[in-house]
């Protein structure tokens, strides 16, 4: 279950690990106040990397998440959490277009 976190994608079909892989993104769809405080979290887990560097690859990841068709494998986390997940995803790629 882990390992599946890594690229957020089930390395094997169950059940189990699609409901583990979606509580795990849920933060996504955080209000706005408490996302702000994870992505200061996911920033300061990440300081040994430059701004722009760190920049760059998060960007890769949160574009990687708004590709993909669902952010979250089970309907009822899809139904509550999928529109405010994208919501806040956007809000802080363009969070990050300011910065540059």
């Amino acid at each position: 279950m882990i390992e599946s976190t890594s690229g957020h994608r089930p390395l094997v079909q169950d059940e189990d690990l699609l409901m583990f892989l979606d509580m795990d993104l849920s933060i996504l769809a955080a209000p706005a106040n408490l996302y702000y405080q994870y992505t200061i979290s996911v920033r300061e887990e990440y300081q040994q990397f430059s701004d722009s560097d760190y920049i760059s690859g998060r960007k890769k990841v949160l574009r990687h998440f708004l590709d993909r068709p669902h952010l979250f494998y089970s309907i009822p986390f899809r139904e509550k959490l999928e529109q405010p997940a994208r919501r806040n995803i956007q809000e802080e790629l363009k969070s990050m277009d300011a910065l540059l």
